[in-house]
């Protein structure tokens, strides 16, 4: 209700109370640059108008520079770390990305940088992050993934007097027509190794026809591909 009623008794049409940047001509520094790494960036740099840095591979092996772009602005991650306004994480949890951003890579980064996690929650150090907030050394987080899930001890994430901070329950990818994307594949998949393996009967399944075996195999998965109706995770 603060901001609200700070609004209401205000002289002017507009309440400034809070920074506002536009992204246009920031700059994007990619950590994890693989189907999902690249469509962030080609969002950004497209609509947004910003520029994109890519990190090299965590542990110093380079990934493949397919791209043109891409291959010149591969940097390692503490020479992009200084130089970015958006850091978002995408890249998987290995021995080599634990920790990636600790409270060492963290002071490398600008004080108003704002940085992204909806990848692992191990690849930042949490409480790092937390200090790095609550001392103003960082412009802001958000964050969607914790080390553990659910987070049955807490998290240092979870202090009230953290400022800028957003936390989301590991819900990022919880679209129900991302949810049900997903069982689509894992169904045909599995429709189309049972007929490559067993099958002799066909039947239909999302426009495609497909060999199968058994009907009952057919009835048996078209049950685990349909998101449940109460909006809960998939059967």
């Amino acid at each position: 209700a603060g901001p609200w009623r700070a609004w209401q008794r205000g002289e002017q049409f507009c309440l400034l109370d809070f920074p506002i940047r536009e992204l246009a001509g920031r700059t994007l520094g990619v950590i994890g640059y693989g189907t999902l790494g690249r469509a962030v960036a080609q969002v950004c740099e497209q609509a947004l108008g910003m520029r994109v840095l890519v990190a090299e591979r965590a542990g110093g092996d380079a990934a493949p520079r397919t791209d043109a772009r891409a291959s010149e602005q591969r940097l390692p991650v503490g020479g992009l770390l200084p130089r970015v306004d958006v850091l978002p994480l995408h890249c998987p949890l290995t021995p080599a990305t634990r920790g990636l951003l600790g409270a060492a890579q963290l002071a490398l980064m600008k004080p108003d940088a704002l940085v992204i996690n909806t990848a692992r929650g191990a690849l930042i150090d949490v409480p790092a992050l937390a200090d790095a907030l609550r001392a103003g050394r960082l412009g802001g987080a958000a964050i969607d993934v914790l080390p553990e899930g659910p987070p049955i001890a807490g998290s240092a994430l979870f202090a009230p007097d953290l400022p800028n901070l957003i936390v989301t329950p590991h819900v990022a990818w919880a679209a129900r027509d991302a949810r049900q994307r997903a069982l689509d594949a894992q169904a045909a998949a599995q429709f189309e190794t049972i007929a490559r393996d067993m099958g002799h009967y066909q039947a239909i399944y999302r426009d495609r026809i497909l060999t199968l075996p058994h009907i009952a195999d057919i009835e048996a998965l078209m049950l685990v591909s349909t998101i449940k109706d109460d909006g809960g995770l998939p059967l």
